[in-house]
């Protein structure tokens, strides 16, 4: 994530924001600084500057100016002003301008990233957008466009990440064609994503409750009709219709806007979107309602057009709030990183500056408890920093110098010193969001058919609205127009066109909740037909760390916990990882070792409590007693078990003590197997392991198939041959030489401390290392498939059966606006249920 825009009065100057003098004032030049435009006589909108005043026709141009003057880039101006050609031919139009000079800002910023292969690539934020016509509409407009390689929308959050050819375009380009659609783009920043979902709350509601309360009123005069045996007399029916009209203007005008600028902007696309049909049976049936209240002949539609304004508001409010709902669950998979970063001067002061400007070099202060917001080297100081939110290791790690820090860790305990090495958006947590958020915006083969069908959808709705209308009408003119209407308003394209999107970022946010962070567009669709896991050993099932699994003692005068004492005290000193296992055994021990002394390959002997120990390899201890091993001795040591590392402690008087270390397994590692054996699944255990502990972490887990010794290519092998029987395999892991597996796999899945070659090779990561997650990603996973074919089958079925109802004359234009509105609800509403945390079996389908 990167720190927000600054905004028009955070980059203010002082020197801009002084008071003028009342002649620089009134001598307004003819055109503004920033657009060209014409300034307005008397303008208050102006700027002090070394080089002359500065005076613009609006607010807007002002701040835009200020965005490039805070960026260093004034250049920009003078260019333009000295017939200076720019990069790319450049227009006089505000638009144009503006998207030039956020282009320059984003870039000064660091929101502009550039990819191995010579492309570049961005997240914009896009307002306006009102389903999923409108994501589809952006998208195959921006596919037509000169050096745009991939645009993808991301509805739920309206994020886009597009992506160009630098040689060919540009990111104003980019911008203005988004804009030339009638939509807002700028560069993306949480911050202004909340912001802008404020303003869009505020305006939608205001529409909703105006359109609401004039659907009450004009119910209410329309009762008398509805209720009355006799009729109202034509006088009082004559009110109460042009009554009705002045309260129906308003709903027609400004709550429906959107709906009117949604229809248009498709017509000037040559897209027959949604909100097509909706408008014309809006304009159709007021436009009738209009007619009979003039003429005094003709049925009246005024409370179907404010009834049906309203629903249609209602749920598109509602629908908005629940896209944000799965849009908030996809953000908070990383917090935002800190807007602003201590950059040390040569001098040693401090300087705070945007932390999206710092360069790689550069170092940087991280107080105590503040949150990193680079990642870089530690070149001063020692702390213990918790990367919980890229790793999923909740105790934090020790830090210092030489050691990585990455973007987003949390510096607990002390003061460090950091040397850049990625900011903004090119740090390993932007890149890992820009994924997750590229999944859960990727539509399968199988969503964009749907919504190329629910376009043809559209135009068949209007075709059969209108040959319904032309076979009514000689029969019953009234009847025939309130047909069409009805017809228009209760097909419901839009919930045929949200099934995919909606249940996909759903499951997308819901398991990012639970950290299970989804990378890759297909991984969804994937997951739910796996026939077969394939797991890695260390890491994975087991802890990838050493631990004392069992001690044998051999004499009375030494037991257990005095042989685990000495250990610990000839191993004081060591930062081996089997020194540090039989510390970890021993933690109250009190004894002090003396006259320590390490051999190389061998172990450590020392003195304890007066006594001389050796520590180390068997052959090497027992070395100490001038005697054989006696054959207590050889069982001792033949007893444990064939996978441990074996220790042996022992004196003069010979062996004291056997100490097998192995890895653990994982708590909840067997019962995760369990699960997914139950689950229908094959659990296989590929390993470049010995043979022995491999065979040892199966025969404790219940796996069945399992092979050790497997070098990376043998594990490649290995997932071929599964995939030639027709098996569609998943492949945990974590360590470097897992990655070829991963790749060959169908689906590659993760654990968030991997090495980062890994987690690219990945199509889910997991943040926490508990292997249960795995069986709940595909339980989620399959329940993601099933909430889809019910959210097309209900999309099919309705309409299937509302559209004849509707030709038949069964359905009022009232009715069929409940119908239709509640449609597309449901459909958001059946998908929500996929952000539930709530665990379900892996086999659920």
């Amino acid at each position: 994530m990167r720190a927000p825009m600054p905004s028009s009065t955070d980059l203010a100057s002082p020197a801009a924001t002084c008071p003028l003098p009342a002649a620089a004032r009134t001598a307004t030049p003819a055109v503004c600084y920033h657009c060209h435009q014409p300034v307005p006589a008397g303008s208050r909108w102006l700027d002090t500057h070394a080089d002359g005043d500065r005076h613009y026709c609006c607010a807007g141009c002002q701040g835009m100016a200020a965005l490039v003057a805070a960026a260093g880039l004034d250049a920009f101006y003078a260019r333009s002003r000295t017939g200076g050609s720019p990069a790319r031919p450049a227009t006089d139009s505000a638009a144009a301008r503006d998207a030039e000079a956020l282009a320059i800002a984003a870039r000064t910023a660091g929101a502009i990233v550039a990819r191995a292969d010579g492309s570049e690539e961005a997240s914009l934020l896009i307002e306006g957008l009102h389903c999923g016509a409108c994501v589809e509409l952006i998208e195959r407009w921006l596919a037509r466009q000169p050096g745009i390689v991939d645009a993808r929308l991301n509805m739920m959050t309206a994020r886009m990440q597009v992506r160009w050819d630098p040689a060919t375009t540009n990111l104003a380009t980019v911008l203005q064609a988004v804009t030339s659609l009638g939509f807002r783009a700028q560069p993306y920043d949480r911050a202004r994503r909340e912001a802008g979902a404020q303003r869009s709350d505020r305006a939608a509601l205001t529409r909703a409750a105006v359109a609401v309360l004039a659907m009450m009123q004009v119910m209410m005069f329309a009762v008398p009709a509805y209720i009355s045996h006799d009729g109202v007399a034509p006088e009082y029916q004559a009110l109460l219709a042009r009554v009705s009209l002045v309260l129906t203007l308003p709903v027609v005008v400004y709550c429906a806007w959107p709906l009117f600028a949604g229809a248009v902007r498709d017509v000037r696309a040559r897209r027959l979107g949604m909100d097509v049909p909706v408008t014309l049976g809006i304009a159709i049936a007021f436009a009738a309602s209009v007619h009979a209240t003039v003429t005094g002949r003709g049925a009246l539609y005024y409370d179907s057009v404010t009834m049906f304004v309203a629903l249609l508001l209602c749920a598109r409010y509602l629908e908005t709030r629940a896209r944000r709902r799965a849009g908030d669950a996809i953000e908070a998979i990383a917090p935002a990183l800190p807007g602003t970063a201590d950059r040390l001067r040569a001098d040693g002061s401090v300087a705070c500056v945007a932390a999206s400007t710092l360069a790689p070099g550069e170092h940087i202060r991280v107080a105590a408890g503040a949150t990193i917001p680079v990642d870089g080297v530690v070149v001063a100081g020692r702390a213990r920093v918790s990367e919980a939110v890229l790793t999923g290791e909740s105790w934090p790690q020790p830090k210092g110098p030489g050691d990585a820090v990455l973007a987003g860790s949390l510096n607990g305990t002390s003061p460090l010193t950091v040397e850049v090495r990625r900011a903004g958006e090119r740090t390993s947590l932007s890149a890992l969001a820009r994924l997750v958020d590229r999944a859960a915006a990727a539509r399968p083969a199988a969503a964009a058919w749907a919504s190329r069908v629910a376009a043809w959808f559209v135009a068949g709705q209007l075709a059969v609205a209108l040959a319904a209308t032309l076979w009514w009408w000689p029969r019953d003119a009234a009847l025939a127009v309130r047909i069409g209407i009805a017809v228009l308003i209760v097909s419901c394209p839009c919930a045929l066109a949200l099934a995919w999107p909606a249940a996909i970022a759903s499951a997308v946010g819901g398991l990012a909740r639970r950290g299970s962070l989804v990378v890759r567009d297909h991984a969804l669709d994937t997951l739910a037909r796996v026939t077969t896991v394939a797991f890695d050993k260390t890491g994975t099932l087991t802890q990838g760390r050493i631990a004392l699994r069992d001690v044998r003692t051999t004499r009375a005068d030494i037991d257990a916990p005095r042989a685990r004492a000495v250990a610990a005290a000839l191993e004081a000193g060591s930062d081996h990882p089997l020194a540090a296992a039989l510390r970890d055994a021993a933690p109250d021990a009190a004894l002090q070792a003396t006259n320590l002394a390490g051999v190389t390959g061998c172990g450590v002997e020392g003195d304890v409590d007066g006594r001389h120990y050796r520590l180390g390899k068997p052959g090497w201890a027992l070395g100490a007693c001038a005697r054989p091993a006696t054959a207590t001795e050889v069982a001792a040591l033949a007893d444990l078990d064939d996978d441990a590392t074996i220790v042996a402690l022992a004196d003069a008087d010979g062996l004291c003590a056997a100490f097998a270390l192995a890895d653990t397994l994982r708590p909840s590692a067997h019962a995760m197997v369990v699960q997914l054996k139950a689950a229908g699944l094959r659990v296989v255990l590929l390993s470049g392991d010995r043979e022995p502990a491999v065979a040892h972490v199966a025969h404790a887990l219940g796996i069945d198939a399992w092979r050790g010794d497997c070098m990376p290519d043998a594990k490649c092998d290995a997932i071929r041959a599964l995939q030639r029987g027709g098996d569609v395999v998943a492949m945990v892991g974590d360590g470097l030489n897992d990655g070829g597996a991963l790749a060959q796999a169908d689906a590659g899945i993760v654990f968030g401390r991997a090495a980062a070659a890994t987690q690219w090779a990945a199509d889910v990561v997991l943040l926490t290392p508990d292997p249960a997650a795995i069986a709940g990603l595909l339980a989620s996973a399959r329940r993601t498939r099933r909430v889809i074919r019910q959210n097309l089958g209900w999309a099919l079925a309705y309409n299937a059966v509302a559209v004849p109802l509707a030709i038949a004359g069964a359905l009022t234009p009232l009715v069929a606006a409940v119908g239709m509105s509640l449609s597309s609800v449901l459909v958001v509403a059946n998908a929500l249920r996929l952000l539930r945390t709530r665990a379900t079996p892996a086999g659920s389908a």
